[in-house]
């Protein structure tokens, strides 16, 4: 028993991002997290027949005992959660990357790419730089970044380091004094 992504993820107005999965044609699972709630996974699982019939007549209209643990087990909590963390990444990310300037130029450009790195850093996104040119791409997080666009993000970081936006602290970016004094703070 294999659950597949069939649709999603979807956010709606609201901040609702839902998944769906099934498996063949006996199962579907609806898995659904508030972006804005401060919940870190899924709050929501729906498990119904595939068909919608009531009593697990799902696979193909015989009846069945309804979902069995072996089903129950082959959820894939792990991979929504992942990928409902994907969409709530991206979403920040993206409140993040408007503010930095298209014309990168000038210290403000590279100060606003070093507080963009500080603050994606701080919220646990594994690679800043990734996924800041993710979103400047307007991609999502399972698709595949290009390699001109990832190496332009990643010189463009290597930079404000080196013109001193942007340190290591513990093996951690922090802003430099230089940058919080370039963004008017």
């Amino acid at each position: 028993m294999k659950f597949e992504l069939v649709r999603g993820p979807d956010v709606a107005d609201d901040g609702d991002a839902t998944l769906i999965f099934e498996s063949g044609k006996e199962w579907r699972v609806t898995v659904t997290r508030n972006l804005n709630a401060p919940i870190g996974g899924p709050e929501k699982l729906v498990i119904e027949a595939v068909d919608g019939s009531e009593g697990g007549k799902g696979n193909g209209g015989y009846d069945t005992e309804g979902i069995q643990t072996t089903h129950l087990r082959a959820v894939p909590i792990a991979e929504a959660r992942r990928l409902l963390e994907g969409v709530l990444i991206q979403r920040q990310a993206q409140s993040v990357i408007e503010r930095l300037p298209e014309d990168f130029e000038g210290e403000y450009a590279y100060a606003a790419l070093a507080s963009a790195i500080v603050t994606l850093t701080g919220w646990n996104v594994t690679n800043a730089v990734a996924a800041i040119a993710r979103a400047k791409a307007g991609l999502t997080e399972t698709q595949s970044l290009d390699r001109k666009t990832r190496d332009l993000w990643s010189t463009r970081a290597k930079r404000a380091r080196t013109y001193g936006f942007l340190a290591d602290l513990d093996g951690q970016p922090v802003l430099t004094a230089k940058a919080s004094a370039a963004l008017g703070g």
